[in-house]
């Protein structure tokens, strides 16, 4: 009969599986604390928001919440306020879902921004949504303009809440 050598031991499995359980809360744990305070938890999450499906949020700060279409990789609006967040996935109610709530700063009215051009011709075939990943406590936006020639050019985008006193 064939057994694996970190069975022999009925403690072994346990040992590993404790582990692997500190090493992945101490990853998070590195992720989450290095960066700033953000106004709610999650603060970077995919939803409907204000009616509109594949959209991106990021609680950046009190003073900034901002928004980004994920099928055009474009900015949907900057506010002060938040995201209501309502729907079967929060409350158990079907019909409504999240909604911003609080003045825009910006509301991008362009939602096909991007545009590469060479010798006066457009290039662009296609604008791809490539996640979005935390380091350090700060958000990393990744889209991928692939053009009509099958080259691809990677946008790496990281939205940040900063305070300036010009005074």
């Amino acid at each position: 009969m064939f057994t694996m050598s970190i069975f022999r031991r009925p403690w072994r499995p346990l040992l590993l599986l404790l582990a692997i359980l500190q090493i992945i809360a101490c990853s998070k744990n590195n992720n989450q604390e290095t960066g700033p305070d953000r106004p709610a938890q999650p603060w970077v999450f995919r939803s409907v928001l204000d009616s509109q499906a594949r959209m991106l949020t990021l609680a950046l700060h009190d003073d900034l919440w901002v928004a980004y279409h994920t099928d055009s990789c474009s900015l949907y609006q900057a506010w002060k306020g938040y995201v209501h967040l309502q729907g079967a996935v929060y409350d158990n109610n079907h019909g409504p879902q999240p909604i911003s709530i609080g003045n825009a700063w910006i509301r991008n009215p362009f939602l096909q921004p991007w545009s590469v051009q060479h010798d006066g011709q457009e290039m662009l075939k296609e604008v791809r949504y490539g996640g979005h990943a935390l380091h350090k406590g700060r958000a990393q936006l990744m889209y991928n303009l692939i053009l009509k020639d099958g080259k691809t050019i990677r946008i790496n985008e990281q939205p940040e809440y900063v305070e300036k006193d010009y005074l």
